[in-house]
């Protein structure tokens, strides 16, 4: 996993001469964080901040950044919506693609008056009956959800119908719970599979349920694969275990360009 440090920040900071005391927008995304640390106290002018497709399972030390507007922090290992509320300039949140499950999360978001655009598409919590009834009447202050305006017409219908839909997702967050508990007590603390295992093949070929667990674990061992690919050392003689076949010709024998100045003739 990768951390982030003062280091990183920098690099990734060029535009703005290296100095993070100013900063405004900063992209972190695609670099395999699992934790969002520092950024308050480095870069606490930050306004737009881009977190998506790495491996954060929770959402902290945000609240500082009083200037911060956009936190994309899409494809992630997100299960709650917390921790944002004291983010007082915050006007579009995307958690698109995540795994959070408990819809009535997003009343920690009341307190964000100036929200006004919110993607939750690809969250658990997002296939809940009245799903967007219940956002819109929490959220009065937002006009976008999931990248479609809300009509004034559907603000009043989910007004009406407000005390109806809060049951039905307090019953579907009851039953959720419950079903959760009872896989955690019956499954055994997943293995992360080795790409070196005897059953790497099974691994990529069986059946998983989509959560944060099985993401990380994909994760892990497309790393080793790329490992083996780039020729690491600690993966030598790895390769016929992952399924890499070099092919110098196709099937009709026609020498191919493979562009891989490492191979053999």
């Amino acid at each position: 996993m990768v951390r982030i440090t003062e280091e990183l920040v920098r690099r990734r900071c060029e535009h703005n001469d290296g100095q993070i005391g100013s900063l405004e927008e900063l992209s972190l995304h695609q670099m395999d964080i699992d934790r969002i640390e520092n950024l308050d106290r480095w870069c606490p002018h930050l306004k737009i901040l881009y977190l998506q497709a790495n491996l954060i399972s929770k959402l902290e030390n945000l609240n500082r950044l009083k200037s911060l507007t956009y936190l994309n922090i899409a494809m992630n290992n997100l299960t709650r919506i917390e921790n944002l509320s004291e983010c007082e300039s915050l006007s579009k949140l995307d958690l698109t693609l995540n795994f959070v499950w408990k819809l009535s999360d997003v009343e920690r978001l009341e307190d964000n008056y100036n929200l006004r655009e919110l993607f939750l598409t690809g969250n658990p919590c997002a296939t809940y009956d009245c799903y967007r009834q219940f956002v819109i009447a929490k959220l009065h202050h937002l006009n976008v959800l999931d990248g479609k305006p809300i009509e004034r017409s559907e603000r009043i219908v989910a007004f009406q119908n407000h005390k109806e839909v809060l049951k039905t997702v307090t019953d579907r967050e009851t039953d959720e719970e419950e079903v959760r508990k009872r896989k955690e007590k019956n499954t055994p603390a997943e293995r992360i599979s080795s790409i070196d295992d005897d059953d790497s093949f099974e691994f990529w070929t069986e059946k998983t349920e989509h959560t944060p667990e099985s993401r990380l674990k994909f994760h892990r061992s497309l790393q080793r694969i790329k490992d083996v690919q780039s020729g690491d050392d600690n993966h030598k003689g790895l390769e016929a275990k992952v399924g890499v076949e070099r092919r110098l010709t196709g099937k009709d024998g026609r020498r191919l360009n493979i562009n891989e100045a490492r191979s053999k003739l």
